[in-house]
């Protein structure tokens, strides 16, 4: 890769749509890096387009290859989990349906259909919720006395 002595302002990261069926989220935020439309300067990596425009818009006269080792770049042959946890970690970007389908949990955990359910069967699927929240989280039993828990034992 010849790219040493391109100023970063001449270079940019092209996002190309993936032919998969499903394709993961984080692929509008990864891409390859080109001179020209048709030139791509490096086919063999993918670099993170979020990293690269920070630093072209904040050091825009800057030789790439002193700002390359502070944009994340992965191999063509890296898995998206790495990717993800990068977005995750660097700039708070979390897959948008993974967000969606928790939103949705949570609500439906907190709504109340009264024509299908008996308070006792509520009260049974709290305690049942309760207990795997202090195992997962490895919280002490005695928070379900607090102050916060009377609402649920009102049910």
């Amino acid at each position: 890769m010849d790219n040493i002595n391109y100023l970063i302002t001449n270079l940019f990261i092209q996002i190309k749509p993936s032919n998969s069926y499903k394709p993961s989220f984080v692929w509008n935020y990864f891409g390859r890096l080109y001179k020209k439309p048709n030139e791509a300067i490096d086919l063999e990596k993918f670099y993170c387009k979020i990293c690269f425009d920070k630093f072209k818009s904040e050091e825009p006269g800057t030789v790439f290859s002193s700002v390359q080792k502070k944009i994340a770049v992965y191999s063509a042959t890296s898995f998206t989990g790495n990717m993800k946890s990068h977005l995750l970690a660097i700039h708070r970007i979390s897959e948008p349906q993974q967000t969606k389908t928790t939103n949705q949990h949570i609500l439906s955990m907190f709504s109340r259909d009264h024509h299908s359910q008996k308070a006792s069967q509520l009260k049974q699927q709290l305690g049942h919720q309760l207990t795997l929240m202090c195992c997962r989280d490895l919280l002490p039993f005695s928070i379900v006395d607090n102050e916060g828990m009377d609402i649920f034992l009102a049910i």
